[in-house]
Order: C-alpha cells, then structure tokens, then sequence
C-alpha cells in the first residue's frame, strides 16, 4: 500500500516491504525528481504512532532525507489531498523552517472537506 507510513522496523520495512514506485532525482536539483508510475505518495517510515511518539520530521527534499539518516518522511505527491492524508496519520509533524511550516499548514487547510451548512426545517404550517 503506497500510503502504510507506520512501522515498527524502518530498516526492515526499507529492504523487505514491496517496491510501490521508483524515484529519480539529482542531488544537484533537489527539489526536482521523478516517479515511474507516479503512484508513491510519500518516501519513509515513522514508528507507530501511539503512546507518544517522536515528532515526525517533514523533508522539502530526498537529499535533506538521505542527510537526516532516513528518518520521517518527503512528500512524492503534488496532490495537497493526498498529501495531507499523510499528514495526518501523524501526531506531530515537523518542518524544516518557518516558510515549509506555512506551506504545510496550507496543505492541510486546503484540503479539509467542505461539510454542508446543516439548516433545520419548519414544521408544516408553521411561518419563519
């Protein structure tokens, strides 16, 4: 499953789980990179998250990921939907700066459902 974040052994979970997706990138564009198949939402695992858990640090890049020793996650998705599906299956997430905190706030505002305004209707007969 392309979103299963959580795991007990990251180390494991890297060498053993199922290949979802490949991704390409150049450590002299690090912003930029490609997937195969484009179906990877998110690179890296976080441990369980209950009974207080690390705070999950969120990479902008693949080289900031390799340069924290694999540890939290980059988003592969450009969907803020999906994006902020992983998001939250975190209890604390971590940005790198101040400018990526505001970027990820906005991911996770954009993408809250729209509920409807619930409106109560007047008994027959009755004038508003």
């Amino acid at each position: 499953m392309p979103d299963a974040i959580e795991t007990t052994n990251p180390v494991w979970a890297a060498m053993c789980s199922d290949v979802v997706d490949l991704v390409a990138f150049s450590p002299a564009a690090p912003y930029r990179f490609a997937l195969r198949c484009g179906i990877a939402t998110v690179l890296g695992w976080v441990e369980p998250q209950y009974l207080a858990p690390d705070t999950v640090p969120i990479h902008r890049d693949i080289t900031d990921w390799f340069r924290a020793g694999c540890r939290g996650l980059v988003l592969l998705t450009r969907c803020s939907f999906e994006a902020a599906r992983v998001l939250r299956q975190c209890l604390e997430i971590e940005a790198e700066d101040a400018a990526h905190a505001v970027q990820l706030r906005r991911i996770l505002a954009e993408s809250l459902p729209k509920w409807p305004q619930i409106r109560t209707r007047l008994p027959r007969g009755s004038v508003a």
